[in-house]
């Protein structure tokens, strides 16, 4: 029986048979793994004829199923994605409009406002904002905000099914007309299934044809005009000759004046061993506000808001005027010369320049001279500051007057019992008066500084109380420069201060 061959009936179990334990292949011998070959069968029955060959071991050493039928494939399961997960940010786009009717107006009937429609994927909600015209005084933006919107009475919301183009969509009453739909939204559409319709143009407003036809025929006379300006001021360009006292040595540039956009460009006139990079350009060709002190605030807001660009008033060809002072960006220029074409020019078109002396270098020298000769002097004022504050009313300061550029810097004189050290208030600059026009601004002279006197230093208020000595010989020197009120009080200053010394 036993040799029989292992087919459906030629064996028989031993019903009586209780032990099923299958004998152990693997064993440890001094630490290692080895394998042995049992000599017992299932349930501890004899098998003396168990042994297997030199090749049947070597089969089994060398036996890699992998080689013969490949490397188990472990299909791993698929992970579940939440809608909200897999449709995050996936939006569908449609383009449309909704006609609104106006009542009572002879101009128009109805409006055409655009609109975008925009669907979320993730949650089926729906949002639509209104493209805003510029100007329109009307509540334009975000017209409905994202939410389910239901489509029926039964409060069944709107599906993506439920969109097409050329069609329409009723929320809330108004009638929306989707037209047409970026291109995600229209290949989305279409690997769903959907067929899209063909797009359609969103009509034009009537009433926006007829304010842009208005105003194409008011400005069109003023464009006529200005081209007509433009080719005849191109290439025309005015030259002057300037000159600024930069502390201890007098500069020289060349002053472009571009007359098609009165654009300034500055070009420094070099000479060996000035001491200065070699750098063509001082200015490079832009736009001059007049007033350079503007707030840092109204630049910004050039790009924001066309009435504040309005309101900044540039320097033009008109503001050039040979024998005067110009300030371009807090540097004073005076100009003392100009080429032929600018000379002709300006007395034929603009007759606003003077005619100019043919000794102009000698004006400039002169200049020089002055300046050299002032170089060192400077008059010392000893002032208050006026302010309701009780504790600004203590401080002291001292106002020096540079006679070589009329410049003027204020220093802080310490206080008694701080420990302090004398600081400055304010850096040397031309300060120009208060009630002076932006414009044409007038700076203040030494004649302006006497004793009682109120100056005011950009919205800084002080009262001259006391001055040294050296200015009274200034005076003294130079009364022709000074009216009889400023000569007598500094006169009469002195003479109370002597006799409040002398008791």
């Amino acid at each position: 029986m036993e040799n029989l061959p292992l087919l459906p009936g030629n064996r028989f179990s031993d019903v009586t048979r209780t032990n099923f334990i299958v004998p152990r292949t693997l064993s440890f011998k001094n630490g290692h793994r080895i394998i042995r070959v049992p000599r017992f069968g299932i349930g501890q029955t004899y098998k003396p004829d168990i042994c297997l060959t030199e090749d049947e071991r070597q089969l089994l050493d060398n036996f890699q199923p992998e080689l013969i039928y490949g490397k188990v494939r472990v299909q791993e399961p698929r992970k579940f994605v939440p809608a909200t997960l897999f449709y995050d940010k996936k939006i569908l786009r449609f383009y449309g409009y909704f006609k609104q009717i106006i009542h009572e107006s002879p101009l128009e009937s109805y409006r055409i406002r655009q609109v975008i429609i925009y669907y979320y994927l993730e949650d089926d909600t729906i949002a639509i904002y209104e493209i805003p015209y510029k100007n329109s005084a009307l509540n334009q933006g975000m017209r409905i905000r994202r939410h389910r919107i239901s489509k029926n009475d039964q409060n069944e919301p709107y599906n993506w099914r439920d969109l097409n183009l050329r069609q329409n969509l009723i929320i809330y009453g108004t009638i929306y007309r989707i037209c047409d739909c970026d291109q995600f939204t229209r290949e989305w559409l279409e690997s769903e299934g959907i067929e899209l319709q063909c797009s359609e143009s969103i009509p034009s407003d009537p009433y926006m044809l007829k304010l842009m036809e208005k105003n194409q025929n008011k400005f069109k006379d003023i464009l006529i005009e200005k081209k007509v300006m433009d080719k005849k001021m191109d290439g025309k360009i005015l030259r002057f000759y300037a000159m600024f006292n930069n502390q201890d040595h007098f500069r020289k540039f060349i002053i472009h004046v571009y007359l098609i956009d009165n654009t300034i460009e500055i070009r420094e006139i070099h000479r060996n061993n000035n001491g200065y990079d070699p750098l063509p350009i001082y200015l490079h060709r832009q736009l001059v506000p007049k007033d350079s002190t503007y707030n840092i605030k109204s630049f910004v807001n050039l790009f924001l808001d066309q009435r504040e660009q309005n309101k900044i008033s540039y320097i033009k060809a008109n503001d050039f005027i040979l024998g005067q002072h110009i300030t371009i960006f807090n540097h004073i220029f005076f100009l003392y010369d100009c080429d032929k074409f600018t000379r002709d020019f300006c007395q034929l078109d603009i007759n606003r320049l003077p005619s100019i002396s043919p000794h102009s270098e000698d004006k400039t020298k002169n200049i020089v001279r002055k300046s050299k000769e002032n170089e060192q002097r400077v008059l010392r004022y000893e002032a208050i500051l006026e302010s309701s504050n009780e504790d600004d009313r203590c401080r002291r300061f001292l106002i020096v007057y540079r006679l070589a550029d009329d410049f003027i810097s204020v220093y802080e004189k310490p206080i008694d019992g701080y420990g302090c050290l004398t600081r400055k208030f304010l850096e040397r600059v031309r300060i120009p008066k208060p009630d002076s026009h932006p414009d044409a601004p007038i700076y203040y002279q030494p004649n302006d500084f006497y004793i009682g006197a109120h100056v005011e230093f950009y919205k800084h208020r002080f009262k001259i109380i006391d001055a040294d000595r050296c200015v009274l010989k200034f005076i003294e020197e130079n009364q022709e420069q000074f009216s009889q009120h400023v000569i007598d009080s500094f006169r009469n200053h002195i003479c109370s201060t002597e006799k409040q010394k002398s008791n």
